[in-house]
């Protein structure tokens, strides 16, 4: 599909605006249309490979806008009438897009058909490839080209190289993350041509100005030798990929503000694929919530290792980033854990000075959910391990609340209480959070497995050991503010003495677990040291088959919604957000709108990605329209 078009019976633009504010009306209609416009092109950009798309907004009167959508940002042309005899605006369009190489109308030349040899060639390997498995015997015979049942879906995809360009066979499209402006994150299993192997490709397009892109971390990771991390094999920023930058709409015909983040499109090749640790992959019979544990273990020494020897804090411990993966030989089959999706670490010599919290909201420390935190450390990511493990053992464990048995009911009830918490604070201007978990903590005790002795000790343990931590920073601030108080000098009793900054200083945490990597490990290997204590046929089972999993990392920004409240009301979230990003202003030949914060890329300085960004209720439309809007002023 080379355009997209809308049919409507008025404009949903304002072209009387002033500096750059946004441009699309806040009516029950414009809102809705603008929702369904952005869904559109999102559809394309997620079935077809494109970097950029052409549409169409049409008026039943005769008056037409033509719209093009990168990653980064939309034109939107002025309003003009097509059906008049002496307007041609329209026609010389389509004429001259028609005579336009493949790639300015936005075809990604650099995916293109698998041949018939190429896809003899992958087929074996990706038809024996199974989810369980991910580094595996490399079949040794090949299946005839009969085998192939649909060729079509076969693509070959070039990844950048140190000696130029490798191409990889991929068949179907693993995992994606699309919004029609975004990182656009997809992931393939592949077959590498070159090695003769099956590899995981990922291809997203992250903020340009990013200091270090994900995969110079994983080269990085690579050269240090750290280990449970995705092996590099290649990849890079393929070339002439790149968004519209402010430079490109830096003119006079455009009348909107120029401020927004272009972006790069990134794509590399790692050898392992990982399955989430909710699904089984030890061959022997073993306590399912033991095992658990040890991958945990794994991720953590990941952790340490990328921190001490690195330099690199990964900053996005989740549900979608912890994995697992087997492999056999010579009979042996090996399981571990796999930390992935680096893209949002940072170094740790670059460490932020501001505040900034980064992550998935369902795992964020109860200092990055709080409105008076601490900087974001190692702490944080630590303390998102134990929520990692407090939300499987809750949705996959059969456990119980002093004496209340539990039911479907209550297990929703009770993971969504301590994992979506959150309120606006307007005086701080984002969602703030952690009260739930807190309550949580501070009633470990009622938490039992029954017939699990080790994962009732675990939990128990881990959750003491945090509130030791947590009293620690609490204490720190209350002497903190006493020193402040003794020390305060007279001021202005009109000059505004608030401080929404993070604390400058904090408390010496080295010897308590959370804030050690060796006392946390030495403490999860201790947990885990009697298997007795963890029974095989541990009723492991998925409680919650129908809820979504918290999958997905983000910048938190100012205006966010939890991420299953945005799976529940997607369509509203896309239009919202949608409508966030779009800030411009009608210039004489086509029109620039800007990204609002886009919660994965307004980091470092300014990486974000509008994917958690939601309101619900008819008037909260509005509401967050005009939120979004001063946000942008």
């Amino acid at each position: 599909m080379e355009f997209t078009g809308e049919l409507k019976p008025h404009d949903i633009f304002n072209d009387d605006v002033v500096d750059g504010r946004v441009f699309a009306r806040p009516t029950d209609d414009g809102l809705e249309w603008l929702g369904q416009m952005g869904q559109v092109v999102q559809n394309v950009m997620a079935k077809q490979n494109r970097t950029h798309h052409w549409s169409l907004f049409v008026e039943t009167n005769g008056w037409v806008r033509i719209l093009r959508w990168d990653r980064a940002v939309i034109l939107v042309s002025q309003r003009f009438k097509f059906c008049k005899k002496e307007s041609l605006e329209l026609a010389e369009f389509f004429y001259r897009i028609s005579r336009v190489p493949r790639v300015v109308v936005g075809h990604d030349t650099t995916i293109r058909p698998a041949s018939e040899i190429e896809a003899c060639r992958a087929v074996p390997h990706l038809n024996d490839f199974k989810d369980n498995f991910t580094i595996y015997d490399v079949p040794k015979s090949f299946s005839p080209l009969s085998s192939i049942e649909n060729l079509e879906d076969y693509i070959a995809i070039e990844v950048p190289d140190d000696d130029g360009r490798r191409t990889v066979i991929a068949h179907k499209l693993r995992w994606t993350k699309e919004d029609a402006m975004s990182r656009a994150t997809r992931g393939y299993v592949a077959f590498d041509l070159k090695a003769g192997r099956i590899c995981y490709l990922k291809d997203s397009w992250p903020v340009a100005h990013l200091v270090t892109h994900e995969h110079e971390l994983l080269r990085q990771l690579k050269e240090h030798k750290v280990p449970n991390v995705p092996t590099f094999v290649c990849g890079g920023i393929i070339a002439n990929h790149r968004s519209l930058s402010p430079d490109d709409v830096s003119h006079e015909w455009n009348k909107g503000c120029v401020v927004f983040q272009p972006r790069d499109h990134q794509r590399f090749l790692v050898e392992e694929v990982g399955v989430s640790l909710s699904v089984p992959l030890e061959a022997a019979r073993t306590s399912r919530s033991r095992d658990l544990v040890c991958r945990l273990i794994e991720i953590v020494t990941a952790h340490q290792a990328a921190f001490a020897t690195a330099k690199i804090l990964h900053r996005d411990i989740s549900e979608g980033n912890a994995l697992h993966m087997r492999w056999s030989k010579n009979g042996v089959v090996t399981v571990k854990a796999l930390l992935i999706d680096w893209d949002m670490a940072k170094s740790t010599t670059a460490m932020a000075t501001r505040f900034e919290r980064t992550g998935t909201w369902f795992f964020l420390s109860i200092n990055l959910l709080s409105d008076d935190p601490f900087l974001q450390s190692f702490s944080d990511d630590l303390e998102s391990v134990l929520w990692l493990l407090v939300y499987h053992v809750l949705r996959f464990l059969p456990w119980q609340q002093g004496l209340r048995a539990i039911t479907k009911a209550s297990v929703k009830l009770l993971i969504d209480k301590i994992f979506q918490d959150e309120q606006y604070d307007d005086s701080l201007g984002r969602y703030v959070g952690g009260s739930r978990k807190i309550a949580f903590v501070n009633r470990a005790r009622e938490l039992q497995f029954p017939g699990n002795k080790g994962a009732t000790t675990c939990l128990r343990t881990l959750l003491k050991q945090l509130q030791s931590f947590l009293d620690t920073r609490s204490e720190f601030i209350s002497e903190q503010m006493e020193l402040q108080e003794h020390s305060k000098l007279p001021t202005d009793p009109d000059e505004d003495q608030q401080d929404n900054g993070p604390h400058p200083e904090e408390p010496q945490t080295g010897h308590l677990v959370f804030g050690n990597h060796a006392l946390f490990l030495e403490c999860l290997k201790n947990l885990t040291g009697n298997a007795a204590d963890w029974p095989i046929d541990d009723g492991w089972h998925d409680q919650l088959p129908d809820h979504p999993s918290p999958l997905g990392s983000s910048i938190i920004p100012p205006l966010t919604r939890s991420h299953t409240e945005i799976q529940t009301e997607h369509r509203r979230s896309s239009r919202d957000a949608l409508l966030s990003k779009m800030n411009a202003t009608r210039p004489n030949t086509h029109q620039g709108t800007k990204r609002s914060s886009d919660s994965r890329d307004d980091e470092q300085p300014g990486e974000a990605e509008a994917d958690d960004a939601e309101t619900s209720g008819q008037g909260s439309s509005r509401k967050k329209f005009k939120q979004a809007e001063q946000n942008m002023r």
